[in-house]
């Protein structure tokens, strides 16, 4: 069994971020969707679509009045529905999701409860690359105000130069590269970047000229620390350390989860400590005896196909599909903006996401363009 005690990791969390009010004692339910369990290299392309995104989230509260068998009975649902998720109420993509009414009956009620939505997203493949970065930081002698730069630029670059970049990965054994092999990875990237002809802003050209800058001086080392002594092509061994930081994030708190066998299972050879006190904050329970959990399991589902949504298209065709929604898309959207806006107000640890800059520059884009609608 791994013991480890999270009090220094979840203090320097909370100084580096700002937190406050976590130490309150709220009643959390999680649910997760892209669980894809492990992501890794294969000699062709990856085990799993790179375009993904983890979402772990859900409801909660301190105290709640809310009803929701009122909520259900609203829905008005097939009287054969034994577990309510959100296909019941909405399919197909996000802008498809957003035309059902029946999300307008979901999203207006849960806004108006006493219950606050949280939710974590996770870029996988965005995930996968920062150890690079923070590897060539490494050897830095002062912090630099622009390392979320020049990991959105590495991204942007590998995800457009991607049969490049899985060639150089493969050959250099990544994210295990052997200490002869270091500085032929580096010099990889640095072709890569040189020769990536897209048109870039300003911000990025800046970004690319500082990465490449970094580059060189990590090469003087001959050494990337976090992308060497890791397991052969396994680029996330599993989803684990995200539930473990609601746990001792929140440690006041009570943490339901949707029961997840593998889960259940790694978290099961843990011992987790908080000041030297064992955690037992946790529980896994079954979705379909427990309303709040599919009620997580709707909300979770559809930040899932927000997340892609905003993933998968540029800014411009964002802007292209914002101008095209209806009167209900709208709607629908804004309310989800608004309970976001809820939720932070309330605690704004309730909220995270390991997304590139760029990323939450898109994020952005549609708060800005909402507020005017």
């Amino acid at each position: 069994m791994t013991t480890i005690d999270y009090k220094e990791i979840r203090d320097s969390i909370i100084q580096l971020h700002g937190l406050k009010n976590i130490d309150k004692r709220y009643i959390f339910y999680h649910d997760e969707t892209n669980n894809i369990r492990k992501f890794y290299l294969k000699e062709e392309g990856y085990n799993q679509p790179t375009d993904l995104n983890f979402v772990l989230g859900g409801i909660c509260f301190q105290q709640s009045s809310a009803n929701l068998q009122e909520l259900f009975d609203a829905l008005k649902l097939d009287k054969s529905t034994k577990e309510v998720k959100l296909k019941n109420i909405a399919q197909g993509n996000f802008e498809d999701c957003l035309k059902s009414p029946k999300l307008t009956t979901f999203l207006n009620w849960l806004y108006e409860s006493d219950l606050f939505t949280h939710f974590s997203v996770l870029n996988i493949f965005y995930y996968a690359l920062v150890d690079i970065v923070d590897s060539a930081l490494a050897k830095m002698e002062e912090m630099i105000p622009y390392e979320q730069l020049l990991k959105s630029v590495l991204y942007e670059v590998v995800k457009r130069n991607h049969e490049e970049a899985h060639t150089l990965f493969i050959d250099c054994n990544y994210p295990n590269i052997p200490p002869e092999k270091v500085n032929t990875f580096i010099d990889g990237l640095l072709s890569m970047i040189q020769n990536d002809e897209h048109e870039e802003d300003a911000h990025m050209e800046f970004g690319k000229d500082a990465l490449m800058q970094l580059l060189v001086s990590a090469r003087q080392h001959g050494m990337l620390v976090f992308v060497q002594d890791n397991e052969d092509r396994i680029l996330q061994e599993n989803f684990l350390p995200f539930y473990l930081h609601q746990i001792f994030l929140f440690y006041a708190s009570s943490h339901i989860f949707d029961k997840e066998d593998t889960i259940q299972l790694l978290i099961e050879e843990y011992e987790i400590l908080y000041g030297g006190n064992i955690l037992t904050n946790y529980t896994f329970h079954e979705s379909k005896d427990d309303m709040y959990l599919q009620v997580s399991d709707i909300f979770t589902g559809l930040m899932g196909k927000y997340c892609y949504f905003v993933h998968t298209k540029t800014m411009e065709e964002i802007e292209e599909a914002l101008e095209g929604f209806n009167k209900f898309q709208i709607a629908n959207l804004k309310t989800i903006l608004k309970l976001q806006d809820k939720s932070e107000k309330e605690n704004k640890a309730f909220i995270h996401a390991t997304v590139s800059m760029h990323e939450q520059m898109k994020y952005g884009f549609i708060n800005n363009y909402m507020s005017y609608k």
